[in-house]
């Protein structure tokens, strides 16, 4: 059902690094330690010597705060410099000493006891343990596939091979590449391969040993290589990296994305190794381990025990293998003296195979113990995800592309007509003057900066598309200052632009790892500079992986050279990320620095979560799209990146009304909540199905509204915590087995569980209540004992939502036109007792779009209840309310000084067994009688209108 082209994307058998290293036999290759270079408390440096490596390597250790460890291997000397990855890093932890426990012949044994963490070395073959409370977690090598390309000269060869072409630029580079073109690029090859093999055999008699393997390295593709049409030059020729990574004890692993697959990884031993390599993908696979927009090379291992984590720090193309061995108890036998008896008796692995073109080897692991310790070690090296303004965590309504300004007018006038919420309109290509983007078609918006105060008077914003492919056309400003300012990725000759096609045509892309060309773009956003926008105008940076429609895999060339000499090959991976990061900046600046950016990428990479948000890409229209969004935004979540969602009713195709309801109820619990559609689509406002759907669609919009304020708590506990927004059961219960692998239902924070209806024509969802306390229906308010399976019904109007017992969740009732006018009406907040009686929750205000919280001006206010006391109390938070999981004290730095309007309007209590009487609310020293409505079907008790100020500390006790 899906219409990727594959024939357009590689395989590992069309990549010969993929090979090189993936048809290593294992326990093939041995490293062993020739030298140590340095055995210190601060440090650890070895020579490492190997059977393909003409010199050594040099492999360091180091164990930083967190605690985790950093593994690197390098070459001493190489020929050029290898790419170390740059900006993912926001700030390296401070560094640990080690006690050095043992330096024998056999092995090198580091520990540090604060931590309870070691790290053997086993030197003669070199495998590495991690090891934390007497366990092993990680091991590196014990497979025997470290393999490092040393940079070389390249090997003469006489009659050569040289499968090398030579390209077209006007037959090539200035159209699309369509299936036509293809099926003929295929014939073409398979000419050509005739050829090569025809030179082979003429020549094979001729050749001496050497010569054969020189020759026989060239046909590897070590030196040079072609996909389709499309040549890579490899002038430096190979230098891929690889080794196995394997986590004893552990069954279930998790991350890698993007990947449109299975939320627990899959085994690749059947097939492809997991694809990372950021790509355009029109209307991508389910259940498949193809490469998609974004990557993040980092994933998340768990067991009923503990989590632990790791980062392969590079930016190349990367390949991983997955496979669970039956056994791994004979890898402990060599460290039976360190390892405890529960670890022994455990014969659990995953083991993984990480290969990645180029650059070296950076590898971090974060060793836990809990799921929500590996977010927060991870944060700390990656950086936090900032606080969003409040607005981009409301709805967005986009679509390529609203025609003009009187069809955004009649777009933005549709949802006030319809009494439905939203805060973003969004603008696609069409928006622009020929495709060239800063600039605004006049004929379709003669007044940009009118439409965008108009918007903005209702609290609304407006985000345009800003893509990194620049028109080559004289007389656009945009094109005329990168030209002559050589801002521009160059070709592989080191000075020619590099172009290609895209929207506008022949397009020239411009190089965001040179730091003058970050200034530039980042001016470029400047009012003056960007006529006809405002402060209240947002970005959309899609088509950043970088997408060239004739490049190979619709990608850019390997072999083009960025600022320095690098190759693209080297930061292919990041390189949207490096464009959000100019874009990010250019908001930043336009402000003078007082106003929260907001950016959405579909490219990004580890460290990308500091720069805004991103989506899942062109999606489809369809109940299996629906259902993958969901593994794919926990994938993102679990690796840091928080602020994720996927087109509501899917890009591509048009939805069936049941669809498209279930879909919005569904994203309005997801981090970034958008709607978006095709060109070719029909046009699908929410109010164009129906009164019934436009009813069901409202709700579901409304819904989000409603839970703004748990929303916007969650999103400031992410960005001093780390911790993930959308969550799979795992995270709030980790020793619940049977939802490892479980992923259509998830959490929001830590208080709330959703479970959407997922099938065409399901009216009622088989829901897991998880844990051993009481969960609480979002509609009826009746409570349920965990654990516990159920059958809930669910017709059109609704999906099943809980409240954890033990919290209490900020909400409000007041729905308005966007979330800027609602910021001062008032809270209802629900209290959801735990079966001892006790709840509680908290609550971050602030002004919801600039930076002065940082300065002390917000408020963060801590909820109690006691069922005991019946009693509901309210005070300033000096500490980040803990998480189950998750016990570190974060504190809130600030004065809190926030003045706010806001009030609490009504306080629902759960489980509350009688009637009472009457409520009492103390604030201030002075006391006053509220009235108390009682349910008996839902034993709820709704205390009414305490008109109490949030900032004030108060307590409101039920009398009987």
């Amino acid at each position: 059902m899906a219409a990727v082209k594959r024939h357009d994307f590689k395989t590992c058998k069309d990549s010969s690094f993929c090979q090189r290293h993936r048809q290593l036999p294992k326990n093939s290759l041995s490293f062993y330690v020739s030298k140590s270079v340095q055995v210190s408390k601060e440090s650890v440096q070895l020579e490492i010597s190997g059977i393909e490596n003409k010199k050594p390597l040099l492999l360091s250790i180091t164990l930083l705060n967190g605690p985790m460890f950093r593994f690197k291997v390098n070459e001493v000397d190489p020929l050029y410099p290898r790419f170390e990855v740059p900006f993912v890093i926001e700030q390296l932890p401070q560094q640990q000493t080690f006690s050095i426990e043992e330096d024998s012949k056999e092995r090198l044994v580091l520990s540090a006891s604060s931590a309870d963490v070691k790290c053997v070395v086993m030197k003669n073959p070199l495998v590495i343990f991690v090891l934390h409370q007497g366990e092993v977690i990680v091991q590196l090598n014990k497979d025997w596939l470290l393999k490092f390309e040393e940079y070389r000269a390249k090997p003469l060869v006489t009659g050569g091979t040289d499968n090398e072409k030579q390209e077209n630029e006007d037959d090539e580079d200035n159209e699309d590449v369509d299936a036509h073109e293809a099926d003929e690029e295929e014939a073409h090859e398979d000419n050509q391969g005739e050829q090569v093999k025809d030179t082979q055999e003429d020549e094979s008699e001729d050749t001496g040993p050497d010569e054969k393997k020189a020759k026989l390295d060239l046909e590897k593709g070590m030196w040079d290589e072609s996909f389709k049409s499309h040549p890579d030059s490899k002038p430096r020729g190979p230098a891929s990296v690889g080794m196995d990574i394997g986590f004893p004890g552990f069954k279930h692993i998790y991350g890698i994305p993007e990947h449109a697959d299975s939320f627990n990884l899959r085994n690749t031993m059947d097939g492809d190794p997991y694809r990372m390599y950021n790509l355009d993908v029109f209307e991508y696979e389910l259940d498949s381990r193809m490469a998609l927009y974004g990557a993040i090379p980092a994933v998340v291992a768990h067991n009923a025990k503990r989590s632990v984590g790791i980062l392969w720090l590079n930016a190349a193309e990367t390949w991983i293998d997955v496979d669970r061995p039956e056994d791994s108890k004979p890898i402990l036998k060599k460290l039976s003296d360190f390892v405890s008896k529960s670890s022994k008796e455990n014969s659990d692995l995953v083991t993984t195979h990480w290969i990645s073109e180029s650059g070296i080897i950076d590898l971090f692991v974060f060793v836990g113990p809990t799921a929500k310790n590996v977010f927060s070690q991870y944060a700390s090296l990656t950086g936090l995800a900032p606080l969003p303004p409040a607005f981009s965590i409301a709805y967005h309504q986009c679509r390529w592309n609203y025609n003009d300004d009187k069809d955004c007018r009649a777009v933005d006038s549709g949802f006030d007509e319809h009494d439905i919420p939203y805060d973003v309109l969004w603008l696609d290509i069409e928006h622009t003057v020929e495709k060239k983007y800063f600039t605004w078609d006049a004929h379709k918006f003669p007044d940009s900066k009118q439409l965008l105060d108009d918007l903005n008077a209702k609290g609304r914003k407006m985000v345009t598309i800003i893509d990194p492919h620049i028109k080559r056309t004289g007389g656009f400003h945009v094109y005329d200052e990168a030209t002559r300012l050589g801002y521009f990725v160059k070709k592989s000759d080191g000075k020619t632009d590099y172009n290609g096609w895209c929207w506008p045509g022949d397009s020239s892309w411009v190089d965001y790892l040179n730091p003058a060309a970050q200034t530039w773009w980042a001016g470029l956003f400047s009012l003056d500079m960007y006529k006809g926008s405002t402060l209240s105008l947002f970005t959309w940076n899609d088509m950043n992986e970088p997408s060239v429609f004739n490049g190979p895999e619709i990608t850019m060339h390997k072999d083009a050279l960025h600022h320095g000499g690098v190759e693209h090959r080297d930061i292919h991976n990041m390189y949207g990320m490096l464009m959000v990061m100019a874009t990010n900046r250019g908001q930043l600046l336009r402000s003078h620095n007082q106003h929260r950016p907001f950016v959405l990428s579909r490219s990004f990479f580890a460290g990308g979560q500091r720069l805004g948000a991103v989506w899942t890409g062109d999606n489809k229209a369809s109940w299996e799209h629906m259902r993958a969004s969901i593994p794919m935004l926990l994938s993102m979540n679990v690796v840091g990146l928080t602020f994720v969602g996927a087109d509501v009713g899917g890009f591509f195709g048009d939805p069936s009304p049941e669809l498209l309801v279930r879909w919005y109820q569904l994203a309005a619990f997801t981090p970034f909540f958008r709607a978006h559609a095709h060109i070719e689509t029909k046009r699908r406002e929410p109010w164009l199905f129906g009164e019934e759907n436009t009813k069901r669609i409202r709700n579901a919009i409304r819904r989000r509204y409603t839970f703004l304020p748990y929303w916007y708590t969650q999103f400031f506990k992410t960005s001093v915590t780390g911790q993930p927004l959308m969550r799979p059961y795992w995270v709030e219960f980790p020793t619940a087995e049977e939802f490892f692998d479980k992923e259509d239902a998830f959490m929001v924070g830590p208080s709330l569980l959703v479970a959407p209806v997922l099938h065409e024509g399901s009216t009622s969802v088989n829901v897991a209540l998880p844990g051993t306390d009481l969960w609480y229906d979002y509609k009826t308010l009746t409570s349920h004992q965990a654990p516990l399976r159920i059958t809930v019904e669910a017709d059109m109007d609704s999906i099943p939502v809980y409240y954890r017992g033990g919290s209490i969740l900020p909400t409000r009732g007041r729905i308005r036109r966007s979330s800027v006018l609602s910021r001062d009406d008032p809270l209802t907040l629900i209290v959801a007792p735990d079966s001892k009686g006790f709840a509680e929750g908290d609550l971050y205000l602030d002004d919801e779009h600039t930076f002065q919280y940082r300065m002390g001006k917000f408020l963060y206010r801590y909820f109690s209840y006691s069922a005991s006391e019946a009693t509901l109390k309210c005070a300033m938070a000096k500490r980040i309310v803990a998480e189950p999981g998750f016990t570190t004290q974060v504190p809130v730095h600030g004065s809190q000084k926030f003045v706010t309007k806001v009030k609490v309007e009504r306080v629902i209590v759960l489980n509350v067994s009688k009637q009472p009487k009457e409520a009492i609310l103390t604030s201030g020293g002075e006391s006053k009688t509220l009235v108390v409505l009682y349910d008996p079907a839902s034993k709820s008790a709704t205390v009414r209108k305490p008109d109490v100020n949030i900032a004030d500390d108060f307590s409101i006790q039920l009398v009987y």
